[in-house]
């Protein structure tokens, strides 16, 4: 068969609530949260920057992820790390009300 349960596995995996969520400042818009996007979230967070150029200057952590995940001569240039601030640091993070648990 063309799908087997590996691929459903899968595809639940994508579907299913998840127990937390991220949701903008303004609290209008909520996204889904997922393995990946939960360890950039904690590098943005963890970094304690207040800007970009602060980012920037910590991106340590972030680098050793890039090597980590994409390869040993991976890394992020300003320009991705800048789209990865912008990106993280107006979230929060919150506890999903429609995650039920099996």
């Amino acid at each position: 068969p063309i799908v087997n349960e590996e691929i459903t596995a899968r595809i639940r995996g994508f579907t299913a609530e998840q127990p937390n969520q991220f949701i903008n400042d303004g609290g209008s818009e909520v996204f889904k949260v997922n393995p990946d996007r939960l360890k950039r979230y904690n590098l943005v967070k963890a970094s304690g920057a207040t800007n970009i150029n602060e980012f920037i200057s910590r991106a340590g952590p972030v680098q050793q992820y890039a090597k980590d995940t994409f390869g040993k001569n991976a890394s992020f240039d300003k320009k991705q790390l800048t789209k990865m601030y912008n990106l993280y640091s107006p979230l929060a993070l919150q506890t999903n009300p429609n995650y039920k648990e099996n």
